[in-house]
């Protein structure tokens, strides 16, 4: 296991349940069908948090920019057909346990941030707190896509009061 980096407080577990942007309500390509109906997908910088929400981007015909996934939806394994094995990414692969946000994975996600290419974070073990910093390092006007377990998908556009909210919960 990689050197950890920051561990979720007990008492901000609550706080990571309310979404950090709009809530898009309903299951598969409908979710990001409205997200695509709000938000220019195409260039905006995009980046997907989470196997079944990159699975329907790609499905829907928009490769993002960044992916981080962990072939794990509600800490159960995903569907085969769910795994992410399209697109042209560049992989990575890193060691995160649940709960926390270890070196190794707050370096890829800065890392990609720069990248000319598209790149694919497979974490082995748990991307549950990935979106901090992913919208820590993500460049203002980002798009963050990340799933809400049993309501639908959040899309987050990066801006200062959004890193500003993640710096009081991830100011590492």
């Amino acid at each position: 296991m990689g050197e950890i980096l920051y561990t979720l407080p007990e008492e901000l577990r609550s706080v990571l349940k309310k979404p950090f942007g709009k809530l898009y309500r309903g299951k598969g390509i409908e979710c990001i069908e409205m997200v695509a109906d709000d938000l220019d997908l195409l260039t905006s910088r995009l980046i997907a948090v989470g196997d079944v929400v990159t699975h329907y981007l790609l499905c829907f015909g928009v490769i993002p920019h960044l992916v981080i996934v962990d072939e794990r939806t509600k800490r159960g394994e995903i569907p085969e057909e769910i795994r992410v094995d399209r697109g042209d990414f560049r992989k990575v692969e890193v060691e995160n346990p649940a709960g926390v946000i270890t070196v190794e994975l707050d370096r890829a996600i800065k890392n990609a941030m720069s990248s000319d290419h598209p790149v694919q974070i497979w974490v082995n073990g748990e991307e549950d707190l990935a979106v901090l910093p992913v919208i820590k390092y993500a460049p203002l006007a980002s798009i963050v896509i990340y799933g809400q377990p049993d309501e639908g998908v959040v899309a987050v556009v990066v801006n200062n009061k959004i890193k500003r909210e993640v710096e009081k919960i991830y100011g590492v």
